[in-house]
C-alpha cells in the first residue's frame, strides 16, 4: 500500500491476483466479488491497466485474449530497497537542513518549554540525539510504556518510579529533562505531552534516584 499507493481492497485483490498463475478482467471482478468489494468489467479493465502502469502487473501474451501476470514479490522488494536507500537520503539532506525548536536559540538555562504532542516530544528527542547521551525513564502505565518504547531507539531505558527523559550533551555541558505526561486531546484519545527544562539539579536527582537505583 505505501510502495504503490493502494488502498485496502486493491492490495487484497492483487494478493489474490499473486496467488494465480493469470487472470483476465473477467477473473479480476470475481476476485473482488470474494473479498466484498465488487466492481464492474469497466473498472476491472481500467484497475488493470492502472496495475500494468504502477508495474504491479504484466500482459501475459501466451494466449489469445488478454491476460495478466503479477509480477514476483521479490520484484517489490528490490523496489522497496531502492525506495528505502533514496528515502534515507533524503531524510539525511533534510536532517542537515532542519531548524531546531526556538529554544535551542536561546540561553537553555532559562528555558521551560511545553512540548505538546507526541510528536514534538520525537523531534525533540531526534535533536538532541545528535548531541546528548539520553536515557529513558518510565513506570508501569501502559499509554507512556508503548510511547517511550517507541522512541526507545538506541537509548537506554530504565523501569523507574516515574516517566522522565534525561539528556546530557558534554559537549556544550548542557544537562535537563523531559517530563512526560498524559491527557486527552479534544475527541477523547489519550496522548503523551511533556516539559523539558534545561536543570542540571533536576537532572542529576533523577539519575541518582531513578535511573542509578533502577539501571
Amino acid at each position: 500500500m505505501g510502495l504503490k499507493g493502494l488502498n485496502d481492497k486493491e492490495s487484497k485483490a492483487f494478493f489474490e491476483i499473486c496467488n494465480r498463475g493469470s487472470v483476465n478482467p473477467k477473473e479480476v471482478m470475481e476476485i473482488f466479488q470474494k473479498i466484498n468489494a465488487p466492481i464492474s468489467r469497466t473498472s476491472a479493465y481500467a484497475l488493470m491497466e492502472r496495475f500494468e502502469k504502477l508495474e504491479l502487473v504484466f500482459p501475459d501474451n501466451s494466449g489469445t485474449k488478454k491476460r495478466y501476470k503479477a509480477v514476483h514479490p521479490r520484484t517489490l522488494l528490490d523496489e522497496m530497497k531502492k525506495n528505502f536507500d533514496q528515502l534515507e537520503s533524503d531524510v539525511s539532506t533534510l536532517e542537515q537542513s532542519y531548524e531546531t525548536a526556538d529554544f535551542e536559540h536561546d540561553d537553555p538555562r532559562n528555558i521551560s518549554k511545553t512540548l505538546s504532542s507526541e510528536g514534538e516530544i520525537r523531534t525533540l528527542c531526534h535533536v538532541l540525539n545528535k548531541d546528548a547521551e539520553i536515557v529513558v525513564v518510565y513506570n508501569q502505565d501502559s499509554k507512556i510504556s508503548d510511547f517511550v518504547t517507541n522512541i526507545a531507539n538506541g537509548h537506554t531505558l530504565v523501569k523507574g518510579k516515574t516517566n522522565v527523559i534525561l539528556f546530557h550533551d558534554k559537549k556544550k555541558g548542557r544537562k535537563g529533562v523531559i517530563q512526560l505526561s498524559k491527557r486527552l486531546d479534544k475527541d477523547g484519545n489519550t496522548r503523551v505531552w511533556g516539559q523539558i527544562m534545561y536543570d542540571e539539579d533536576m537532572f542529576e536527582y533523577l539519575h541518582k534516584n531513578e535511573v542509578v537505583k533502577n539501571g
